[in-house]
């Protein structure tokens, strides 16, 4: 999984005549600043380490949201109370240079679309690749200059979505960021962030903050209880992300791939289908001689289920199946 092309090709055209060295010294420097202290500190504030940003971290990001938004949307088809179609309007917050709201159109027909950013260089350089963008809907994007820390934002959307933003805060400002975004939202809310057992706590504490709020479950939890995973263990997902030529270098890597380890969170303002019977496998499938061992979250919690050949058509889909899917 890659970004668009287009959005590729426009890159590689923005690092024209730049020195590599200078850019992996740069992405050094950025990755530094990101494994510190952040709490909301401004992190990017100078062109080449925008666009340094965006060759080194775009596409892991838009990898993971897109394989978040694939599992959210997979499970909006499958509740009869929801439909894919009603989501037209998006707020992406603390938006970057763009890449979960690129990633969202793979996944919804857009109508609208605002992004808030708090660094400016990081919104020229959103605008430059949405005009590259094959997507209409993304050149006509509104993008505003904001910090969700200092501010409130009166606007609404369908779906409000903030990824790899909540973890650059410390816990006791988390409450006050997920009561703006909430209210923000029309809809849907997806927060996406990195898949360490730290973060998914974090997002286990939101999860039943908002369902106290009266918030919906989508995904990935199939239950509206807590999470039945012991306490040295995390519910996180996986995507491969191909590098390029200039990403390698930039990165100093020799393997043309890197895995991104992701974990999220789709609560929704719109009642859930109580009827729903599907169950979301959270671990590889163990696959030995005519059976699959398979460890699923289901409405009643974490269960491990064992099917043979006698299960035919879903011991065939299991034994296919990834981290993530949904099985009857």
């Amino acid at each position: 999984m890659n970004l668009p092309i287009e959005i590729l090709n426009k890159l590689e055209e923005l690092c024209y005549g730049k020195d590599k060295k200078d850019l992996a010294q740069n992405f050094r420097k950025i990755s530094d600043k990101y494994i510190g202290d952040k709490d909301g500190k401004s992190l990017l504030n100078k062109e080449v380490e925008a666009v340094t940003y965006a060759i080194s971290r775009m596409p892991a990001t838009y990898g993971a949201v897109n394989t978040a938004c694939k599992q959210i949307f997979e499970s909006v088809c499958e509740d009869s109370n929801m439909k894919k179609d009603e989501f037209k309007t998006v707020i992406d917050v603390g938006a970057g240079t763009g890449a979960a709201t690129l990633a969202l159109c793979e996944h919804v027909d857009l109508e609208e679309i605002t992004c808030l950013e708090r660094e400016k260089v990081m919104i020229n350089m959103g605008q430059e690749l949405f005009n590259a963008s094959n997507h209409d809907v993304l050149k006509t994007s509104k993008w505003i200059q904001f910090d969700i820390s200092e501010s409130d934002y009166n606007e609404k959307a369908d779906i409000v979505i903030a990824s790899y933003m909540i973890n650059e805060f410390s816990d006791d400002k988390i409450t006050q960021i997920i009561d703006k975004l909430w209210n923000m939202t029309n809809k849907l809310l997806i927060i996406v962030d990195p898949g360490t057992p730290k973060d998914y706590k974090r997002l286990l504490k939101i999860k039943e903050y908002l369902l106290e709020k009266n918030g919906n479950i989508i995904a990935p939890c199939m239950t509206k209880h807590g999470c039945d995973l012991p306490a040295n263990d995390w519910c996180h997902f996986v995507c491969r992300v191909e590098r390029t030529k200039l990403q390698k270098e930039v990165k100093s890597a020799d393997v043309p791939y890197e895995d991104e380890k992701f974990t999220y969170l789709a609560i929704s303002k719109i009642s859930q289908n109580e009827n729903m019977t599907e169950k979301r496998i959270i671990r590889h499938p163990i696959i030995n001689t005519n059976q699959v061992k398979v460890k699923l979250c289901s409405k009643d919690g974490v269960i491990e289920k064992i099917y043979t050949k006698k299960d035919k058509e879903i011991y065939k889909k299991i034994k296919k199946a990834k981290v993530g899917d949904l099985i009857d």
